[in-house]
């Protein structure tokens, strides 16, 4: 396997890692397997980066230079903007606009309010009843719902998992439950070890992976961002989807 040329993505590396997302079971709130949680990142020029290495499209990176972040609970619509899907009564901000990040100082401090919201165990949180709780919103410090964010909605008043929405003037994308960064870091530590290093490598050099053509494996190919790899239109078993993509991200260097 060649030594790749300088990155075009950069951002990718450990001191930018802002958050992670994950996907939830609607009903108990645990996290889904399988599963690698998409990783965010914003350099000092605001770069705003989504790694998304596992998911039924395939494996992706996306940038936004210009982007607009919006924390919130409810399930968006992708057919409709988020002003749409407020209308709606789909999704509700968490926050005012004015507190919706478009810079890197912007959502370190959007992450450090969320951060400093009501803390509770994931026991506690689990056994005691929504309306029994003083807050409104709630940050989970221990277990299995570790580091995720929780809001209460006006119409039910259950709380729901804060969700990750982003957007630039040329596409939106709702995404899933956020988790912080320290743990999506443990996520990995413990479900994927090594992986995450390996992912953290396509912010030091392009990254390349083995194509079999015509029988011939020895064929390279350049991981690009706003390109799709492995879904599952191609490998259609999710486990077999999963080893492939692993064995791809494990070829880098």
């Amino acid at each position: 396997m060649p030594i790749g040329r300088e990155s075009q993505t950069p951002e990718i590396q450990r001191d930018y890692l802002a958050f992670g997302s994950v996907r939830v079971d609607p009903q108990n709130l645990f996290k889904l397997p399988p599963q690698m949680p998409s990783l965010y990142f914003m350099d000092g020029n605001s770069r705003f980066t989504r790694l998304r290495p596992f998911h039924e499209d395939g494996f992706a990176i996306f940038q936004r230079d210009i982007v607009r972040i919006i924390p919130h609970i409810g399930e968006g619509d992708p057919q409709y903007s988020f002003t749409g899907n407020v209308m709606r009564g789909r999704v509700r901000s968490v926050f005012p606009p004015h507190s919706q990040p478009t810079q890197a100082s912007d959502l370190d401090t959007l992450l450090t309010t969320m951060h400093d919201w009501n803390p509770m165990g994931t026991n506690e949180f689990i056994i005691t009843k929504d309306e029994v709780i003083p807050h409104d919103s709630l940050y989970i410090t221990d277990g299995v719902l570790n580091g995720m964010t929780f809001y209460r909605a006006e119409r039910t008043d259950k709380f729901r998992p804060v969700k990750i929405f982003d957007e630039d003037f040329e596409s939106k994308h709702f995404g899933h439950t956020m988790i912080s960064k320290d743990a999506v870091i443990d996520f990995y530590d413990q479900h994927h070890q090594g992986i995450l290093e390996q992912l953290l490598k396509l912010g030091v050099r392009e990254q390349h992976f083995v194509v079999a053509r015509n029988g011939n494996d020895d064929d390279l190919s350049v991981i690009h961002a706003k390109h799709q790899y492995y879904p599952k239109t191609m490998i259609s078993d999710t486990g077999e989807q999963l080893r492939v993509i692993r064995e791809m991200i494990m070829q880098f260097r």
